[in-house]
């Protein structure tokens, strides 16, 4: 992915990824939706990268939701949903209890 992010920061596009997950962005969305098209989807298969529909957001949008956070573009923030809070107010309550925390079960 490294050599990817690379070249496609080259052609002035502005992504991050995070091992298979990515999120480019370009302030103009004819170029934007032309480098899906013509540059990133040749470039994942090339790779032998699937596309996965359902797992991704694949059509331009100002607010997405990446890492289980919501990004809007537009108003330039960065939101915490309600369910991740909670989520990780329990892990937190469940931490402070114990001494000792087995990670495994973090991933559950």
């Amino acid at each position: 992915m490294r050599a990817i992010m690379g070249y496609w920061r080259s052609l002035d596009l502005f992504c991050g990824n995070y091992l298979d997950d990515f999120g480019l962005a370009h302030p103009s969305l004819d170029t934007l939706i032309k480098m899906r098209d013509e540059v990133m989807k040749v470039d994942l298969e090339r790779y032998g990268l699937v596309q996965e529909p359902e797992k991704g957001q694949w059509t331009a949008s100002q607010r997405v939701k990446f890492f289980g956070l919501v990004i809007d573009t537009v108003k330039a923030q960065v939101i915490v949903p309600e369910e991740k809070i909670t989520k990780t107010g329990k892990l937190l309550q469940a931490l402070a209890k114990r001494k000792e925390y087995q990670l495994r079960s973090w991933l559950q």
